[in-house]
């Protein structure tokens, strides 16, 4: 396979993020950099790139994409509520390109113009390929792990709601007892478990105007020496609907 078709295979989070991968320049000037790729990279069909005037008339442009480096340069993955963008070593070849045309620019002229490091990034695939390989192969095995534990969860559940007396002190935990409590059923509810005294409460909050609301659920446990786990120091977020120092927002 090329380059391109591996990379489309391998996962994005492997490759470094875009500033790393341009700072791999000496004496850079990322912000300058990024608009550089941002209008190479996302330039429309007809290619209106670098040219002189920004009217409707075409020019040639003063850099050549090849073929693949639009849309392999630079990836994007999920990291928690936002995208993260990488470059790959298509994108650091480009980078490379662009450098050796006189487009990057550098804080000085006599900045070292050095490459070595860009230079051996941008020839990391054989190594970037097989870090990819082995985060599938590990992502692969949880997602095999998690479905079988949720299979054994469930299978584990079925069984206790009909022999109650056969649950475990480990089976204590918050996530195991709010699954067995819901398969037990809706609501609030008190049961005995693996020696333990268990409360489920649903509560429910409504709004400021009454017209809304929202619910939560809290799981404590109490041992046979008195000592209490689980949700224990559950402060509600009290309005003057659900603060009954406040009336209850009946105004009052």
């Amino acid at each position: 396979m090329n380059e391109q078709d591996i990379i489309k295979e391998m996962l994005p989070e492997v490759f470094a993020q875009r500033k790393e991968v341009i700072n791999l320049i000496p004496d850079i000037k990322p912000n300058n950099t990024i608009n550089l790729l941002r209008t190479l990279l996302f330039a429309d069909i007809e290619n209106e790139i670098f040219t002189e005037h920004t009217f409707a008339e075409k020019r040639e442009p003063i850099f050549e994409l090849l073929p693949g480096e639009a849309e392999l340069s630079e990836l994007s993955h999920p990291n928690g509520m936002s995208d993260r963008i990488v470059i790959t070593t298509i994108g650091a070849k480009l980078l490379i390109r662009l450098f050796k045309s006189g487009l990057v620019e550098q804080k000085k002229k006599s900045s070292s113009k050095d490459l070595s490091r860009l230079i051996a990034y941008a020839n990391s695939l054989p190594e970037l390929k097989a870090k990819s390989d082995q985060l599938k192969k590990t992502k692969e095995e949880k997602r095999a792990r998690d479905l079988s534990s949720n299979i054994e969860c469930a299978e584990r559940i079925e069984h206790l709601l009909i022999h109650p007396e056969n649950g475990r002190p480990d089976e204590l935990t918050r996530e195991f007892l709010n699954k067995y409590a819901y398969a037990i059923g809706p609501g609030s509810q008190t049961f005995k478990f693996a020696g333990a005294n268990v409360t489920k409460r649903v509560h429910t909050l409504r709004s400021n105007s009454g017209k809304t609301s929202s619910t939560y659920v809290s799981i404590n446990w109490t041992l046979p020496d008195g000592s209490v786990h689980g949700d224990t120091n559950i402060e509600p977020v009290l309005n003057r609907r659900n603060d009954p120092s406040r009336n209850w927002g009946l105004g009052r």
